[in-house]
């Protein structure tokens, strides 16, 4: 454990290194694999229910099938979510809340100005799924670059300090 903390103050993350868990705890990367793991499951399945509707014309039931089933790794992903959060330090915590509110924000406003331009249909979908997405990933890459200068500005005061 002592190695790992010094190889850290030794290089600092970058940015870019903070996004692919070069600042995190192993039990917090640990965590956000398991999230991405049931996300890549979620999607895929959605996904896959996308292309047996519109690309195979697949019979409904095989379909409603497909999309029922995904319910399962969207909760799974809701729990594992849940778990990354509260066993998180208070730094990757506020990071993730923040995505959050951005990310809801953006996607509530541009769905609602949707609802009020645009008839019913994939457009409202769209429009609110869209910028919920962008804007929760725009503050986890701005939040990561701080995440990377703080603990860069930590390590160079711990080397002042010493």
């Amino acid at each position: 454990m002592t190695n790992q903390h010094e190889t850290d103050q030794a290089n600092p993350p970058s940015w870019f290194g903070a996004l692919k868990w070069g600042a995190m705890r192993q039990k917090d990367r640990a965590n956000e694999k398991r999230v991405n793991n049931f996300a890549y499951m979620w999607v895929g399945l959605l996904v896959g229910a996308n292309v047996l509707r519109y690309a195979i014309r697949a019979p409904e039931p095989v379909v409603l099938a497909v999309v029922l089933i995904s319910i399962i790794p969207g909760l799974l992903l809701v729990k594992a979510y849940l778990k990354m959060l509260r066993e998180a330090d208070e730094m990757l915590r506020q990071l993730q809340f923040e995505a959050l509110a951005v990310g809801f924000g953006a996607g509530f406003v541009c769905g609602l100005t949707a609802m009020f331009l645009f008839p019913p249909g994939p457009v409202w979908g769209f429009a609110t799924l869209v910028p919920m997405v962008l804007g929760f990933c725009t503050r986890v890459i701005l939040a990561g670059r701080k995440m990377a200068q703080t603990s860069s500005t930590t390590v160079e005061d711990e080397g002042l300090s010493e």
